[in-house]
């Protein structure tokens, strides 16, 4: 059965939380001691250089280990382990009848495939207040015409209409966005209780410091689209007389704001090449790996062949070599200086252990000894960035630290030359 991704369900994961949970709907705007409160549960305060790690509650009247999973009689949240409580907090509710919340995932989904550098398409669409000074696509128009209104109301009910209308039109004729407006389509059709909501969380305050220090207090920019979402909606939901149209473009710019929110996060911690994912999932250091810069093999070679510089071998191979040692008579501590020793120094011992190891892996089906490995570009998540090689040579020059990598496989590896020779 085959692993695929799926929008997380808002009203799902709400049900399912055994921790504290806050409705921002429930705060009154005009009492000044609830707004404090819920400035408290949005972000974290540090008064020092130190990650405090003892158990609190949201507002932090409540704190200790004795106090651990009691309710806080301040803020009514119960104290939690500030390392193992990381799910959303605080909730937003719709603040119109039957107009549910859109899912944050699904929103920067159809951002994406529309967003020009200057102008949010989407943020267009909910906000009838949002007019850049910018020349806007001739293909919004026809988005217009299905709207009306420009609100956040008419973009839920006529999605299907958009998402269809954008699928044949001639802008949006390129294979690949056009496949991702069908993909929305489908999602929108087949999992509408994923989209549709009747609760969107904000992140986890744990996400949103502000440092207090002798010189001032330094908080994340990025803190400000989660107070003024949380704020506004607030005041909207405690105005009675506020119109359904200003509601409704509360609901729409917020929304659009905690997409971004979420993007933001999302590009700057856990996508590109610094995020966690990179780091810790599809390109993590794996235990039997090794890395280095490619270099052409220069001769007749073949495809799928690699030819190894010796220190990688040497430091790759560690736990073949000492069994071959160990197995020639040397004890455990000779055979472990004299790989200490050879990292970076030619060994014939070490060199003729190394040489028989590729001639005794001669498998079946295979077309010439070596040792077996997976070459991998990282991320490795294109067609072609991991293929199956063999070591057939392991270089004896210690000075020569690049692979000696085939000339037919750089192009699926997307290898780059530098310097008119190497390539990475």
């Amino acid at each position: 059965m085959g692993v695929t991704l799926r929008l997380t369900n808002y009203d799902r994961l709400f049900n399912n939380l055994s921790t504290s949970k806050i409705i921002v709907n429930d705060f009154n705007y005009y009492n000044h001691t609830e707004m404090e409160t819920v400035q408290k549960v949005i972000f974290t305060v540090y008064n020092s250089d130190i990650m405090d790690v003892i158990p609190t509650c949201d507002c932090g009247a409540t704190t200790g280990g004795f106090m651990l999973n009691k309710i806080c009689p301040h803020c009514n949240t119960e104290v939690l382990d500030p390392n193992e409580n990381k799910a959303p907090v605080l909730w937003l509710k719709s603040l119109l009848p039957n107009v549910k919340m859109i899912n944050l995932t699904y929103y920067n989904m159809l951002k994406r495939l529309l967003d020009s550098r200057h102008i949010d398409y989407v943020r267009w669409m909910v906000d009838y207040k949002y007019n850049p000074p910018v020349q806007l696509h001739n293909w919004i128009y026809g988005v217009k015409d299905i709207l009306g209104e420009r609100s956040y109301t008419n973009f839920i009910n006529k999605q299907e209409d958009i998402l269809i209308y954008l699928i044949n039109n001639s802008h949006f004729k390129d294979q690949n966005k056009n496949d991702k407006l069908k993909q929305l389509l489908h999602i929108w059709k087949h999992h509408h209780e994923d989209v549709l909501t009747n609760v969107a969380p904000l992140i986890n305050k744990k996400l949103f410091v502000m440092e207090k220090t002798n010189k001032g207090k330094y908080i994340d920019l990025t803190v400000s689209l989660a107070i003024d979402t949380v704020v506004s909606w607030i005041k909207a939901a405690s105005d009675m007389d506020m119109k359904d149209r200003y509601k409704d473009r509360v609901m729409g710019v917020g929304i659009s704001k905690l997409a971004e929110l979420a993007s933001e996060y999302e590009e700057a911690h856990l996508g590109k090449k610094p995020g966690v994912f990179r780091k810790h999932v599809y390109a993590a250091r794996s235990h039997f790996t090794f890395r280095g810069v490619i270099t052409p093999i220069v001769g007749p070679h073949r495809y799928n062949e690699i030819h190894l510089p010796w220190s990688i071998a040497v430091t790759a191979m560690r736990p073949h070599i000492l069994n071959k040692l160990d197995k020639l008579g040397y004890t455990y501590k000779q055979a472990n200086r004299m790989l200490y020793e050879s990292v970076k120094v030619y060994n014939p011992v070490i060199a003729t252990i190394m040489d028989d190891m590729i001639k005794d892996c001669q498998y079946p089906g295979m077309e010439f000894p070596g040792i077996p490995i997976i070459g991998l570009r990282n991320p490795g998540l294109l067609r072609g960035s991991t293929e199956a090689f063999t070591v057939s040579v392991i270089k004896k020059d210690p000075t020569d630290m690049c692979i000696g990598f085939p000339i037919l496989s750089i192009k699926s590896m997307n290898g780059d030359w530098k310097n008119g020779y190497v390539m990475r």
